[in-house]
């Protein structure tokens, strides 16, 4: 998120190992018997809007399956050194892009852009780059020295990425999980989002790596672990669900600004956007939402879910926060849309948001409260757009005499 002018150059990279196992410790710690006792709890409770309710099974699925070892797992890797900092005009977003994609694709996730919108220039890095069980190797092409290589020509465009004007940025990542067949609301959309972009390395020092964990690989893989989560469910949701990963939010929220301006579907199509930016740090129960007047849709939704998960949430402190992340633009287009986040801590824009400083369980709880509130907004808007639902608002509607 932007919250200070802080910038940096991208400089030489240097050999670092990465921290991949710098956690260990804490995914035991959270895989404890308190653990899994806390997720049994949550699983249990109701959650329903008015007459609209979520199945209990829905709800169990979605709490056990996504878990705090698996979000930390997914965030080690992503802030690994191996990445480089995520800056979005360097061959390492589109490293993880590539990654993000990945595993989109392997939820059973569709491309989210089939028609191309925005695509201009290459939407892919021009890198020997594979793929081994949902991590990638061989990465960005290197010269002699070991400085990475700018990604070169053109690749072709993939339905996937929504490439940015600038030829150097990576692209937004973007997958679908279409309707059930028959729903009212089948061509309604919920919008789930993060960007996983970070910041260009430092010049001097002896960590010079941004690694970004909290800020904002925490939201990235939060997003991820509800793809998978509500994928893996037997019947699909009422509305289709787009998740996005946006690049280049860093530098003024470029990729959420290219969504709005060539959108993949029409923006008046969106029941709402659910926006992950820094959750995994500050109080391990605790996590902001801030919106507009219009998105108390969303708010709605929101408590309701939050009876299975039982967070703390307080709504509405930070109105400052509602321009400096990707919900910014689609507020501004009238989209209701959240913010989910954390207060600021020391490691923020520092070298030093390193992944075993996060809190996972903090992220798969935001992660569960935003998977149950988005499938009971979908079946909410299903349920009013029954054919009973809509002759009774229309009944309810001032009549005109003749």
């Amino acid at each position: 998120m932007i919250r200070d002018p802080m910038r940096t150059e991208l400089d030489r990279p240097i050999s670092v190992l990465p921290r991949l196992l710098r956690c260990v410790t804490v995914v035991l710690c959270v895989c404890g018997s308190a653990a899994l006792a806390s997720i049994e709890e949550e699983g249990k409770a109701k959650v329903a809007l008015g007459e609209t309710a979520l199945a209990p099974a829905t709800v169990e699925r979605v709490v056990t399956s996504i878990t705090p070892s698996g979000i930390l797992t997914d965030v080690t890797f992503l802030a690994s050194d191996e990445f480089y900092g995520r800056f979005f005009r360097s061959p390492f977003a589109f490293k993880a892009a590539e990654w993000i994609r990945v595993q989109f694709e392997t939820a059973g996730l569709a491309p989210g852009n089939p028609e191309l919108r925005g695509v201009e220039a290459r939407s892919t890095p021009a890198t020997e780059t594979s793929v081994d069980a949902g991590h990638i190797t061989d990465g960005p092409a290197t010269s002699g020295d070991g400085e990475a290589d700018t990604p070169a020509a053109a690749a072709e465009p993939s339905p996937w990425f929504m490439p940015l004007a600038d030829p150097e940025a990576a692209p937004n990542v973007i997958a679908v999980l279409p309707a059930r067949e028959g729903s009212p609301v089948a061509d309604r959309t919920i919008v789930i989002s993060a960007h996983y972009d970070h910041l260009p390395p430092k010049r001097r020092g002896e960590d010079r790596i941004y690694n970004g964990a909290d800020d904002n690989a925490s939201g990235t893989c939060g997003i991820i672990a509800i793809a998978r989560a509500v994928a893996a469910l037997p019947e699909r949701p009422a509305c289709r669900m787009m998740f996005v990963a946006f690049t280049g939010e860093e530098a003024g929220l470029k990729g959420a600004k290219r969504f709005v301006a060539e959108p993949p579907l029409p923006l008046d199509s969106i029941l709402g956007v659910f926006n992950l930016d820094m959750i995994s740090r500050g109080e391990e129960n605790l996590i902001y939402c801030d919106g507009r007047d219009f998105s108390e849709p969303l708010r709605k939704v929101l408590r309701a879910a939050n009876e299975a998960v039982a967070m703390e949430i307080r709504f509405d402190t930070h109105p400052d926060w509602l321009d400096r992340s990707d919900q910014g633009p689609f507020l501004a287009k009238g989209v209701p849309a959240v913010l989910f986040s954390v207060e600021d801590h020391e490691d923020y824009h520092q070298v030093t948001d390193h992944a075993d400083r996060i809190l996972p369980g903090l992220a798969a709880r935001t992660a569960r409260l935003v998977a149950l509130a988005s499938l009971l907004l979908a079946e909410h808007a299903a349920a009013e757009a029954t054919p009973v639902a809509l002759e009774q608002a229309t009944e309810s509607l001032p009549r005109s005499t003749p």
